[in-house]
């Protein structure tokens, strides 16, 4: 019983190691389909995001391509952090309402 449970604890090594040696790198530049697979959006929002200077694009020719770490530089670029801001220092006092000024 226990060469067993050792013969598949060894098993699960060997499969697990051999996955982790044959992965592929990740590609370090995408095209615009490849790029909005990777961050989740759809091709036209990456174009959008191009267009308005967000993110740099590598032009040949026709061809466009998206730099990973350009893509990832952006995604953490929209990281937020929230927290509970005391009564006074919301807008108008914590007041509902109008503004004032």
């Amino acid at each position: 019983m226990v060469t067993l449970n050792s013969n598949l604890l060894d098993l699960k090594r060997k499969k697990v190691g051999d996955s982790i040696e044959n992965q592929t790198p990740l590609k370090r530049y995408f095209t615009l389909k490849e790029a909005s697979v990777y961050i989740g959006r759809g091709v036209f929002g990456i174009r959008s995001l191009i267009w308005k200077g967000l993110l740099p694009v590598i032009r040949d020719g026709r061809n466009q391509y998206l730099d990973r770490e350009d893509l990832d530089r952006f995604m953490i670029s929209l990281k937020e952090t929230y927290s509970l801001r005391r009564q006074d220092e919301r807008p108008n006092n914590g007041k509902p309402g109008r503004r004032t000024s």
